[in-house]
């Protein structure tokens, strides 16, 4: 099995597969835990087992059995290692978390147990001892495959958390991007309309009882028309009125983050929580900070909405 510990913490791609560049280093790092664990474990089981009684043997006996015994672990590791590569991305802990979980004790049980007692058979036939310890070899056995899935679970958590790492960076260049598509599309809006000659509006007056108050259009989650007014609502929920119609604002404002839902309604596109279908082709708004009605998108103007939001 391979454990992913990338010395310099690069992500791996998302089949948990490292990058390009970083096979040569996450190879070294796998060579490095086998060179270790491998021969550890072809010394530390066959004693813990009682397997070899070093005081039988001679020093070159010790050699080849301990040689042979750190064979066994090698066939075992590279087994294992085939199969967790093998079955990791056919089943997910989100939606078939059972089947995830027998995945890593089932197969690594069925494949370690018998080959290592057959392995162990076969070295009994050219052993010292009268008869072939079946008693030893089942206990040397059962240690083994405990020490398999224990491994599992590791490489399994180190998996898991790689993965949380390449999510998370993703989500940051995502965001990252997104920013930057929309820094750009407004610059280009606002030259564009200076070519155009239609200036874009970047600050709004409105009316605060007898006092006006200059508030920047970001400010701005919806503009409201209520009995021939017109009311700007900000994103904290507070209202001002506007001695402008929608239609003036709606001909000002960038359309790339203002839409007119309908008669009454021109709001900003953070303003907007989620919508869903509604019977004959409407659309419903849900609006943030909800207003004391449900906004309605026309048949007419959904598709447009649509291809707007969806940018």
């Amino acid at each position: 099995m391979a454990l992913l510990l990338n010395p310099d913490n690069t992500l791996l791609n998302p089949d948990g597969t490292p990058p390009k560049g970083d096979k040569f280093w996450l190879k070294i790092t796998e060579e490095r835990v086998q060179g270790v664990l491998v021969p550890l474990f072809g010394v530390a089981i066959p004693n813990l087992a009682g397997l070899i009684r070093n005081a039988d043997y001679t020093i070159a006996e010790l050699v080849v059995s301990y040689l042979y015994f750190t064979f066994i672990a090698w066939v075992i590791w590279q087994g294992n290692r085939y199969w967790l590569y093998r079955l990791r991305s056919r089943y997910s802990w989100l939606r078939r978390p059972v089947e995830k979980a027998l995945s890593l004790l089932v197969p690594h049980t069925l494949f370690t147990m018998p080959v290592s007692i057959l392995l162990m058979w076969f070295w009994f036939q050219f052993d010292k001892a009268p008869v072939t310890d079946w008693m030893a070899m089942l206990e040397a056995a059962t240690i083994v495959t405990l020490c398999v899935i224990f491994i599992t679970q590791v490489y399994e958590i180190a998996f898991l958390v790689r993965q949380w790492h390449y999510d998370r960076h993703r989500g940051e260049q995502l965001r990252t991007t997104l920013q930057l598509y929309i820094t750009e599309t407004h610059a280009a809006t606002l030259e564009l309309n200076e070519l155009s000659g239609k200036a874009i509006r970047e600050r709004i007056i409105v009316r605060k009882g007898v006092e006006f108050v200059s508030l920047r259009v970001e400010e701005t989650a919806y503009f409201i028309s209520e009995q021939k007014l017109t009311f700007l609502v900000d994103k904290e929920g507070r209202k001002y009125l506007v001695e402008k119609p929608l239609a003036e604002l709606e001909n000002e404002l960038d359309a790339n983050y203002f839409f007119r839902l309908n008669r009454k309604y021109l709001t900003h596109i953070d303003a907007i929580r989620k919508f869903r279908p509604l019977p004959k082709g409407k659309t419903g708004i849900e609006l943030h900070p909800e207003p004391a009605e449900e906004v309605v998108v026309s048949q007419e103007s959904g598709a447009r909405f649509r291809s707007w939001i969806d940018r």
